[in-house]
């Protein structure tokens, strides 16, 4: 099935997508009512159940999807020009920092802040967190070639974890220092787990 993603084009469908990130990232489910995803996003409330005959699941159900899909490519193709480990979960975590700088702190990870409101009511909004939080750990592990797959895969869930509290201390803090803490810790790891190049030895009568 394809990933849904939220287009460039303006209407009143990727106005509620648009409109339930940005209310997901900054406060969770609890933030991302009906009728906040309507005001935020000017378009009338008769629409939402028109696009989303779910409700307010299915909407926060795509604008997870469409996040995933949106971090992962952006984090493919800042790690494309890294030439090591370390520098690719350096810029995992320059990526956090940034994103809190341009929103003033105001918002995190939604997959983040939703997973913490789940409850019986919202079961079926843990399958979809899952699948974000899933797919980031995919894109670092392959970055991080070439340390080892065994190791690499472990490394790359603690990446994608110590990424959700870096958000929840920045934005205590109001200061990006978590994810540069974060980073360089645990870029020193990743250099420790990569192999040292094997230099050939010499031949002999040379």
């Amino acid at each position: 099935m394809a990933r849904p993603r939220i287009p460039d084009e303006t209407s009143p469908r990727t106005d509620m997508l648009r409109a339930a990130t940005k209310l997901l990232r900054q406060g969770g489910l609890a933030a991302a009512g009906i009728n906040q995803i309507v005001a935020e996003s000017g378009a009338p409330k008769g629409s939402l159940y028109h696009f989303f005959p779910d409700g307010k699941t299915q909407i926060a159900r795509e604008a997870l999807a469409a996040y995933r899909d949106v971090a992962v490519e952006r984090y493919r193709a800042r790690a494309q020009g890294c030439r090591t480990p370390e520098a690719a979960v350096r810029a995992f975590f320059e990526m956090g920092a940034e994103a809190s700088l341009k929103n003033d702190y105001r918002m995190s990870c939604p997959a983040g802040a939703v997973t913490l409101d789940l409850d019986p009511a919202s079961e079926a909004l843990r399958e979809p967190c899952h699948d974000v939080f899933a797919s980031l750990v995919d894109a670092v592990d392959a970055a991080l070639a070439p340390i080892p797959k065994a190791k690499r895969r472990d490394l790359a869930g603690l990446i994608v974890s110590t990424m959700q509290g870096a958000y929840i201390r920045a934005r205590a803090a109001r200061d990006v220092a978590p994810f540069r803490e974060a980073g360089e810790n645990l870029a020193a790891l990743a250099k420790l787990l990569t192999p040292s190049p094997r230099v050939s030895a010499p031949r002999k009568g040379k």
